[in-house]
């Protein structure tokens, strides 16, 4: 009994859910594909240009609403393999406005993929409207075979569907291939088709059912370089100061057939045509007219192999920046470069004319490079002015990831707020469109910098004054003792270099008596000895100044001076007393006992006195030491 109660019990608790899961799938199977299907499309001519290593697809499309409702809204539709390669997606009217596309995740089909363009004004029964779509698809085009030579073309592979995939019926349709070369290998023959040079057109194909698929695939001659950024980060700082700092970080990588073998630098420099058809040998990008302070760098340094010019583009004035790597770059080759610019403020930052703390910055999302080009990653960071606030960042196209955090750099306190925007699979087209960032910025602001700057001058010269005022030292009478002994150093040093000078005067009296005994001059002599006397009075003027202040510093060194100036002054009467007598013997013109006597007694007290006069001096310079 209770076995057949509880297993009575199991068979009821599962038929509940098992019948709300059927319900379910039977309301997804009928309610997946919520698509209008009162839409035909009435002709459809489809362009994919292949000369490059992106798929760009140029379709013009005429749908026609042969239903009975009005309908807002058309899908296109990717088969799920070709979605993962979709880099660009841009739908316009006739009148070229850009119209909103979306992925639809609520319209399932197993491996498509649904995209929703909304027409803007509603597609009323038995209208037609015109449509130009644009797709761009990297990593389709693949080198086949993967591997060459340095002197070998480079072949790629292209896999395609003939027929235009799409969830209506198509009335009519072609397909127009642009290869980048006429030569090619083979093709998939769909009829009718015909191939003329670089040209293969597929088509007309008349009422072609919805998801119709013709595969098809084209081996070809494709010598374009195939460059691919691995990571493109791209900072964008603001400085209200006066401009806008661009600077691009690469990561580039040549995606075409690797090299095989070794690589002959030789060969390429004789003829780079034939022996490096598909290298990177340089690649151009383009720069803003007004751009200023261009730099371009490795991580070696600077690369000195570019080149830049002002040339005219498209009607208007661009810098013309060709970038040459170091090395040529073969298929799988790879290296690193950054790059920057500076913008004026006011080509690129503008203000509310109701509100002029607030601002709007209009620039690129990325570089603009002459070749077709991917991006597999690609990072902005928009830096903004300390102080900033109220940030709000408008791209033209969905992103992956947007965060925020802060940079620190020169008289930051709080740091600067910084934008980091991130999206894959990039290609030229995003890179050229501007995207807005808007802020509030106060104007007292800008003067917060300026404000630290001169706060931290006036702190230190302030410190630098209190500091000298201040008596630091542990006893005053030690610091006076110091400040005494070097005023004291100073003096004695003075003293030494004028009793050098007053020697030197002696020595010019006796150069004077030599020449008197020589030329017998007497006029002459006594001139001189009057001019070199006179000399030596003013030096002992200023030297009994400096000994009464030096007797005032230290009275027993002052002692020691006076003693030396005293046996200076007995020198001088001697040196005086013998020049005389020499002078006297020559005007006399002969020579006696009593003369010679008298000149060597002489002689000797002025030997002597040198002698004592040089102990002394001996001794003051230990004193000053």
């Amino acid at each position: 009994g209770i076995n057949a109660e509880y297993g009575g019990g199991l068979h009821a608790t599962m038929n509940k859910p098992i019948f709300f899961a059927l319900f379910l799938l039977f309301f997804s199977v009928c309610f997946s594909l919520q698509i209008y299907e009162g839409l035909k499309n009435t002709d459809v001519t489809r362009k994919i240009d292949l000369n490059s290593q992106l798929a760009k697809h140029k379709i013009t499309l005429t749908v026609t609403n042969t239903g009975n409702e009005n309908t807002d809204v058309i899908y296109l539709a990717l088969q799920h393999e070709q979605d993962q390669h979709l880099a660009l997606l841009s739908v316009r009217d006739e009148v070229n406005a850009l119209l909103s596309v979306t992925k639809d995740n609520s319209v399932t089909k197993e491996g498509i993929v649904f995209y929703k363009v909304n027409l803007g004004k509603a597609l009323s029964s038995g209208a037609s409207k015109t449509l130009k779509i644009k797709a761009v698809f990297s990593g389709s085009i693949v080198p086949f075979p993967s591997y060459i030579t340095q002197s070998e073309r480079q072949l790629v592979k292209y896999k395609d569907n003939v027929l235009f995939y799409s969830p209506y019926v198509t009335e009519k349709q072609t397909t127009t291939l642009k290869l980048a070369s006429a030569s090619i290998q083979s093709n998939t023959e769909h009829k009718p088709s015909v191939v003329r040079g670089d040209t293969i057109t597929y088509g007309p194909y008349l009422k072609t059912q919805a998801f119709s698929s013709k595969d098809f695939t084209v081996h070809y001659e494709n010598n374009k370089p195939f460059l691919t950024f691995a990571q493109l980060e791209r900072f964008v700082e603001v400085s209200h100061w006066g401009n806008v700092a661009i600077e691009d970080w690469a990561n580039i990588r040549h995606d075409g057939a690797k090299l095989k073998g070794s690589f002959s630098r030789y060969e390429f420099q004789i003829n780079p045509q034939a022996n490096g058809q598909s290298a990177i040998k340089s690649f151009v990008q383009y720069l803003p007219a007004d751009a200023s302070d261009v730099y371009y760098r490795d991580d070696i340094g600077n690369v000195t192999t570019s080149h830049l010019s002002l040339r005219q583009r498209s009607g208007k004035s661009v810098w013309h920046l060709e970038l040459v790597p170091r090395f040529p770059l073969f298929g799988g080759w790879k290296t690193d470069y950054y790059m920057g610019y500076n913008l004026p403020l006011h080509h690129y930052l503008f203000t509310r004319a109701d509100d002029s703390s607030s601002y709007l910055l209009n620039v690129t999302f990325g570089p603009e490079i002459q070749n077709s080009i991917s991006i597999e990653k690609h990072i902005v960071h928009i830096i903004l002015p300390e102080g900033a606030s109220n940030v709000e960042v408008k791209i033209p196209f969905s992103i992956d990831s947007q965060s925020e955090y802060k940079h620190y750099t020169y008289l930051d306190t709080v740091g600067r707020p910084v934008v980091r925007v991130e999206k894959h699979n990039t290609v030229n087209e995003h890179c050229v469109q501007f995207f807005q960032v808007t802020y509030t910025f106060g104007r007292l602001a800008m003067l917060r910098e300026p404000f630290i700057l001169i706060t931290s001058y006036l702190a230190f010269f302030g410190f630098v004054m209190i500091y000298l005022r201040f008596e630091l030292s542990i006893s005053k009478a030690k610091s006076n003792a110091n400040i005494t002994a070097s005023k004291l150093n100073d003096q004695l040093t003075k003293y030494h270099e004028m009793f050098k000078t007053r020697i030197g005067h002696h020595n010019d009296l006796e150069t004077a008596l030599e020449k008197f005994l020589k030329h017998k001059n007497a006029a002459t002599y006594q001139d001189e000895r009057k001019a070199i006397e006179g000399r030596i009075s003013r030096k002992i003027q200023d030297i009994q100044r400096l000994v009464t202040e030096i007797q005032k510093l230290d009275e027993g060194i002052g002692a020691k001076v006076t003693t030396v100036e005293k046996k200076l002054k007995d020198r001088e009467s001697v040196q005086s007393e013998l020049h005389k007598l020499i002078k006297q013997n020559k005007e006399a013109k002969g020579s006696s006992k009593t003369f010679e006597d008298q000149k060597v007694k002489l002689t000797k007290d002025l030997e002597r006195l040198d002698s004592e006069i040089e102990v002394l001096i001996a001794d003051l310079t230990e004193d000053l030491e």
